[in-house]
């Protein structure tokens, strides 16, 4: 599958925030996370993006901030009816490919947090390439060096 990425707009964000994890992936669920993604769509120094599918549907969200030092830390996630079906990796890696474009990215490290009790994406980033360099009681920083 092939993901596309366009700014987030009201309507996408609407369809993110409807968004129900059940079961063994009930640990993204947006209701947990309302305030938070919230934040992020309100908050200038994130940069939103519905991730689409070939179809044009809505299927990921990435969210994306620099740091202080110059690194980015982005944030994604696949929507519920995505999950379980091996796209993980791959749309990590083309979330990072898009990153690298759009800011003509040139530092060697991209950063991302983590839930600590979030083992599925834990796992599904360490195939990606990302590695833990520090850890929390709630949450886990990792990192990938391009």
């Amino acid at each position: 599958m092939h993901f596309n990425f366009e700014s987030v707009n009201e309507d996408f964000a609407d369809v993110v925030q409807t968004w129900n994890y059940e079961g063994e992936y009930c640990c993204f669920d947006i209701d947990k996370n309302k305030r938070s993604i919230d934040n992020i769509l309100i908050a200038e120094d994130f940069d939103t993006f519905i991730v689409l599918d070939e179809i044009k549907e809505p299927v990921g969200f990435l969210a994306c901030t620099f740091g202080d030092d110059g690194i980015i830390e982005m944030e994604n996630f696949l929507s519920p009816d995505m999950l379980g079906k091996g796209l993980g990796v791959d749309f990590i890696s083309e979330c990072i490919d898009f990153v690298l474009d759009h800011y003509d990215y040139s530092h060697s490290i991209i950063d991302l947090v983590v839930g600590s009790t979030n083992k599925k994406a834990i796992k599904v980033y360490e195939r990606a390439g990302f590695t833990v360099v520090d850890e929390c009681e709630n949450w886990i920083e990792m990192q990938i060096e391009l």
